[in-house]
């Protein structure tokens, strides 16, 4: 989709992270929104594991939210998925919060 951020158009794989980038549209307090902005190597219940998060927003510095981080990485999935695959997302989605923690970098999903 078409996007007001430096980093150009934004693309999504469901309606529900479309959504969620446009709201992200409109917060004025965003400085730059990235799609699928990494991948990182993961270690999940002893295994090696690669991980590519969902989105990035960057927000400027002298904004307070969210949770005083200037950069939030977020997993856009239905609350269904998160539910009905909870045994194997929970233990991937902890080891990268920890992750990006390490980083002072916000992880939410």
């Amino acid at each position: 989709m078409p996007s007001r951020y430096p980093s150009g158009p934004l693309l999504y794989e469901s309606k529900l992270e479309r959504d969620f980038l446009m709201s992200l549209e409109v917060d004025g307090h965003i400085r730059d929104v990235v799609t699928q902005p990494m991948t990182i190597s993961l270690t999940v219940d002893g295994q090696a594991r690669t991980y590519t998060p969902d989105i990035m927003a960057v927000w400027q510095t002298r904004s307070p939210w969210p949770h005083g981080f200037r950069r939030v990485v977020f997993e856009v999935k239905p609350l269904a998925i998160l539910r009905s695959g909870y045994g194997t997302l929970a233990p991937k989605y902890r080891a990268a919060r920890r992750y990006f923690a390490e980083r002072d970098v916000g992880y939410l999903t």
